[in-house]
Formats: structure tokens, sequence, C-alpha cells
């Protein structure tokens, strides 16, 4: 850049019909402040997250990643795979049989029902834990219920809709499962087999006495029909070519004789499976309790629902002062809704007792009256047998008094004949009976061994990826919450609606971003894509100087300072292009004012001398003539900083800068002041109320809105004219969307 001799009489030109002097109370203020409907609050939506995560994915991935590695590498540390063995039975929905069918259809549905809640019941499990290969299991050791867990962990599975069964159990050992479902098998099929043979073996022994019985009385009837015999005929009726039997007969008498024998056969039956019934009942336990029905009904009890939901209640607002409070464990608050929670529990475990007790006595009162329904209905039989044995009873005895009537010597021992053959009919049915029983013992059982469990190589849950991708998504969900959260707090302005929203300025324009590496280069060495950024910032810098110019800002208000909240805003990026733009369209004079004591910008025009600079003129030092250098062979001429040795604000004051304005306003035709940060630096706002008009800039994505409120209410404080907002930094995509750019030509 060529420097100009400070010497040069025609280096700072006064403008043609400029007054010398001109009043600062007759400047023209625009009001830029307005008031938008409602305060804008930040609100978390999937874009808010999206803009996060852009901003921020370079700290969210890796410590994600990091996260995921921890998480993942505890979890499968920690992780102790399980182990599932499986025993093969056969549940048979008939009986099976040698010769004797039980000739009547048996409920199958409910008989596999029993035998699963049979398999994983007290009666079975209780004798599986006093066995000592179970009892040394080391996991069953450490429960203080031991058939409650092998409950939890033990199931029973039906095959297809087909008469097998597997019973399965998981265990971190896979000795242990086998040996648990081995155990669990036989224990069942023992406890099945004596209770099935102790059953039909009772049967049988009542059998043998009601055989004894009969016998007895056979050998009586046998007495007095030969006694009869002798007396009527003088030969022995049980003789070669006697006839006992009455079921050939065809008299009234001996048709009732053998209704009679058909119904003592029956009842005698029927005797015996009720007194099995009895003897042999064994009274199974709940089957809703044992199978988790129980506790699902205390669950869904409206008592316990309430009381659940009062507990919840209480803890949520525990909860919330564990956020808010810092010693909440000594909050009076907290204590006492703790007290409150304890209480609360204890009650509900007192209901759940109750509820379970009354449950536990009603499903009792169920079984019970099962089981005296089950009798009632075989006494029901016998008693119906009872009354048809005592009508036809006395129908027999009628007839028998009709023939003794009618004087016939024989009917006396017809009729012990009909007894006889009767009673040996009965006879030889409970024979019968006990030949099918005895026969059927040796049948194949119901419930049979298949297969029993084998060693398992293979756990089922070798990798826990359902705990992985949990820990996965945790490990990015914490960070990205982090700065979500962290971006709610700061409150970044983003948009051109939020900055009018937080500032409570009118929006000026947006100012694309500059790429700061290549500022200083060539514009014909830059890549196309750097050219066409160069291009669209410069375009946005002139479509802000033409909005002004359109709006007589520029005519009107001679002095204008550029100014932020906060270093690093973009502020004086904007200032001197907006200077160069302002002197290139209007061909007229325009200076630019470097007011950042503090911070040299030199690096914006190495070529050109930064001293002396305004601090050596408002110092006396050095003359505006020495301190103004003009900008190449533009009509764009800057007053640097110059180099500061003491506190700016020793040097800045307002009379002194108020006088230096009005000295330079008849020599160019617009001033553009680059101040300080306003919360940084406080002399910024002496530039600013010295000077005609403000435009407050803001940068997109760094600016924060807390800090911008406060800048603005500080330039209001202190009488400064803000004229409106600008939002740089915007990217050259948003900025080609939102206003439209035509493509530079090469």
């Amino acid at each position: 850049m060529n420097k100009q001799s400070p010497k040069d009489n025609q280096l700072i030109p006064s403008v043609q019909g400029q007054p010398m002097e001109k009043s600062r109370s007759t400047r023209s203020r625009v009001p830029a402040r307005f008031s938008p409907s409602g305060d804008r609050k930040t609100e978390i939506s999937a874009r808010f997250v999206l803009w996060v995560f852009h901003k921020w994915w370079k700290l969210v991935v890796p410590v994600g990643l990091l996260l995921a590695g921890i998480g993942g590498a505890v979890i499968l540390y920690y992780h102790v795979p399980e182990y599932k063995a499986s025993g093969w039975i056969t549940i048979e929905s008939t009986a099976p049989y040698i010769a004797f069918s039980s000739g009547g259809t048996d409920n199958s549905g409910r008989f596999i029902q029993t035998q699963i809640e049979l398999l994983r019941s007290p009666i079975v499990l209780g004798n599986v834990i006093s066995r000592p290969e179970i009892s040394a299991i080391d996991e069953l050791k450490k429960q203080s219920d031991p058939i409650n867990c092998l409950m939890e962990k033990l199931s029973i599975a039906q095959v297809n809709q087909s008469d097998l069964y597997q019973v399965h159990y998981t265990s971190p050992s896979p000795m242990t499962a086998r040996t648990v479902v081995n155990a669990v098998i036989a224990e069942y099929l023992d406890f099945q087999t004596d209770e099935s043979y102790s059953r039909t073996q009772r049967v049988i022994d009542l059998l043998d006495e009601e055989h004894n019985r009969r016998s007895l009385e056979l050998e009586r009837l046998r007495n007095r029909i030969l006694e009869l015999a002798k007396n009527i005929t003088g030969k022995d009726p049980f003789g070669h070519g006697a006839v006992t039997d009455v079921e050939r007969s065809n008299s009234p008498a001996a048709m009732l004789a053998q209704n009679l024998v058909q119904l003592d056969v029956e009842q005698e039956i029927s005797k015996a499976e009720i007194q099995a019934e009895y003897e042999s009942q064994v009274m199974m336990p709940s089957q809703s309790e044992s199978s988790g029905l129980l506790d699902l009904e205390i669950a869904n009890h409206p008592q316990v629902q309430e009381r659940e939901e009062a507990i919840a209640d209480i803890e949520l607002r525990m909860e919330e002062i564990r956020n808010v409070a810092r010693r909440w464990s000594t909050n009076s608050d907290y204590i006492r809704l703790k007290n409150n929670r304890d209480k609360r529990k204890a009650e509900l475990e007192e209901t759940k007792a109750e509820l379970r007790e009354k449950l536990r006595e009603n499903k009792k009162r169920e079984r019970e009256l099962q089981h005296q329904q089950y009798v009632a209905d075989y006494k029901r039989k016998i008693a119906q047998i009872e009354a048809r044995k005592e009508a036809l009873t006395a129908q027999f005895n009628e007839v028998v008094k009709d023939l003794g009537e009618s004087g016939t010597r024989s009917v006396e021992f017809e009729f012990a004949q009909a007894e006889l053959a009767r009673e040996e009919k009965v006879f030889e049915m409970i024979m019968l009976r006990k030949l099918a029983l005895q026969t059927e013992l040796r049948a194949p059982a119901r419930v049979r061994l298949r297969q029993e469990a084998d060693l398992p190589s293979t756990p089922i849950n070798p990798i826990p990826y359902k705990l992985l991708t949990l820990s996965i998504l945790a490990s990015f969900t914490i960070p990205l919450t982090f700065v979500v959260m962290r971006e709610i707090v700061t409150r970044r302005i983003t948009d051109t609606e939020q900055l009018a929203q937080e500032s409570k300025l009118r929006v000026l324009g947006e100012v694309a971003r500059i790429p700061v590496r290549y500022v200083a280069s060539e514009t014909n060495t830059l890549p196309n894509r750097l050219r066409q950024e160069m291009y669209v910032f410069t375009e946005s810098i002139d479509s802000l100087r033409t909005s002004l110019d359109l709006s007589e800002y520029l005519g009107s208000h001679n002095v204008i300072a550029i100014t932020s909240a906060s270093p690093a805003e973009g502020k004086t990026s904007v200032a001197t292009s907006l200077a160069m733009s302002i002197a290139n369209a209007t061909n007229q004079s325009t200076l630019l004012i470097d007011g950042d004591l503090r911070k040299q910008n030199s690096y914006l025009f190495p070529n050109t001398e930064s001293q002396p600079g305004l601090t050596e003129v408002l110092t006396g030092k050095a003359s505006l003539r020495d301190a103004i250098h003009k900008i190449n062979n533009s009509n764009t001429y800057l007053l640097p900083s110059g180099k500061t040795k003491v506190n700016p604000h020793r040097v800045v004051r307002t009379p002194r800068i108020t006088q230096l304005l009005d000295e330079l306003r008849p020599m160019f035709k617009c001033i553009v002041v680059d101040t300080p940060p306003v919360l940084s630096a406080s002399e910024a706002l002496v530039f600013a109320k010295a000077a005609d008009a403000v435009i407050f800039c803001s940068l997109r994505d760094v600016s924060r809105s807390r800090q911008v409120c406060a800048a603005v209410e500080r330039l209001e404080f202190a009488g400064a004219n803000l004229l409106g907002a600008v939002l740089s930094g915007t990217t050259v995509k948003r900025y080609g969307y939102s206003y439209g750019v035509y493509p530079k030509k090469s």
C-alpha cells in the first residue's frame, strides 16, 4: 500500500459546502427500540438440539465415544452370563392302560395344569432343597427363601401343543442349572409315583376288606340253602345238574334280584373310591400363589395402587428438593417428606400382608369347596344308589310276600338261591375290579421322563446387547444433554429474530462470514470457493450500506459508532468494511477511527502506519494531520489507535472526544468509529455518546443474550443514540438462502 506524507496538504480533504461547526442538539435521532410481542424463551426443540450438536459435535462425539467405551467395559466386566438347562418330560392327556380302560373322560386340561403347578410348588421344591447336592449350591445358600428363588428361575413350557414339556432353569453356573433341573424332575416323578400308587393301593385294600366280608356272607347263604334243600327235596342243591343262576330266570323276583346285584356292586365301588379320596387327598397350594397370580392380584388392588401413587408423589417432591437444595439431607421439608414416605410404606406393607392373608384364605376356601364338591358328588351318587336299592328291595320283598302267601313251599328256597346268586355276582365284580386295579398298577405312568438335562455349553446371553445399546445411548446423551443445558443457560444469538427479541433493537441487516485467513491475499490468487465467500461478504456489507443510505441515516448521521458487547464479535470487520464501502460508493472521504486503545488492529492494514494515532492526538503529542493516514489510493482514511502506555480512561474523556469529532466532521463525509466492547471497556460508552448514531454488532452463535441485553442497557443509560443492530458471522449458504446472491462472473 502507498504511504502518504503527513505533510501533504491534500491529505485531509474538506467537504465542500459543509459548515465547520454543527450543533449536536440539531442531530436527528431515529428511534431504534421497539416492543416485540412477548419475550422469547429458549425452547428445547429438535431443531435446537440439532443446532447444538452441529456446534459442539467435536466435543460431544469424543466424549460420547469415551463414555461408551468405559460403560461397555464396565458392563462386560461385571456381566455374568447365565446358562439354561432343559429336561424333557411327557404328560399324557389321557391315562394309559394295559387291559382295563377307566371308561370315563378325564379333565386333561385341569390335570396338566395341576402337574405344572405341582412341579413349581413347595411340595416338590421343599424336598428338592433338602437334597445334599442342592443344599450345597452357593447361590441358594445366599437366599433367605431358596424355595422362592427356585420358583422364580424354574419354568415349564409345552412343546408345540404336544404332550412334551420342557423344564428350564437358568443359573450363572451350567452345572448348577443341570443339577437343579434333574433334581426337580426326579423329585416330582417320585412324588407322582408314590401318590398314584398309594391311592390305588388303598382302593385295593378296601376292596380286599369287602372281599373278606362278602366271603363270610356267601358261606352263610350257602349253608342256609343247603339246609332248606335237605328239608324240601333231600338233595344237595350244589351237586351236579343244580341250577342256581337266577339271571336266566324270567320271574319278576329274578329280574329284581339282578338289578339289586348291579346296585350293590356300584355302591361298594363308589364307597371305596370316596374312602380313598378322603385318605389320600393332597391339598395342593394355591395355584395363583405359586404362579405369581396372587402377587399380581395384590398389586392391582385399588387400595395398594392408591397408596403406591401417594408414595410416588412424595418421592417426586423429595427428588425436586434434592435437585434444588444443596444440603437436602438436613432440609426440614425433605425430612418431613421422608418420614411421611416411610410411614406410608409401612402402611402399604401392612395392607399387602392383610390382603395376602385374606386372598390366601379365600383361595383355601375355594380349594376346600372344590374338594367338598368332589366328595358331595360321590355322596350324591351313593345316595341315589341307596334310594334305587331301597325301592327295588321293597318291590322284591312284596314279590316274596306274595309268593309266600300262595303257600308254595319252594318259594323260600327259590329266593334263598336268588340272594346267593346276587351275593356271588357282587363278589365276582369286586374281584374283577380288584384285578383291574392290580393289573393297571403296572401300566405306563401318565407322567414320564423323556430326557434328563444336559450340561449347557453356551450361555443364553453371552453379550448383553440391550445393556450395551442403552449404555451407548446414555453415553452420547450425557454430553449432548450437558451442552444443550449449557446453551439454554448461555442463550447464544442464532438469528435476527432472536437478536431483535433480546436487544429490543431494529435489525439493520446481516453480514456474511469473512474468510479471515485470506483477507490479505490478492483476489486473483484465491480459490473459487473463497472468492465466492469474499464476494458474498462484500455484498452483505454493501447491502448494509445501501439500507443506511436509502433510509437517509448516512445523510443525517455524520459519525457512526460500531460497538459490541464483548470482544471477538465481528465489530472491527463490520466497521472497516462499512467505511470502505461508504467511501467507494459515495466517492467522498470517509474516516475510520480505531477507538480500541487496548488492542491495536494494525493487522487490517499492514502497509499503513500504526503510529501516531488516536492516543497521541488525545494526549497532544501529535496533530490530526500527522495521525490520519490514507489507505492506498482510495477515499478511505484511517486514524489508528496509537500506542497507549497509560490507562485508557485517563486518555478517553467525553469533552475531548466530543471536541475531536467536532473537528473531524467538516473534513469527512462520514466517520466510522470502531469502539472497544461495551462490557469489557467502559470508554466505549464515551465514543457511543459522542457519536451521532450507534450500530450494535452481534456475532451469530457466539454472542450471548444476557451480555447483549446488558450492553444495550448501558448504552441507553449513557445516552447513546442506538440506530439498530447488525448480526455478523452468517454463513454464506444461509445468507444466500435468505437474501439471494448473484453468482460472480470470473
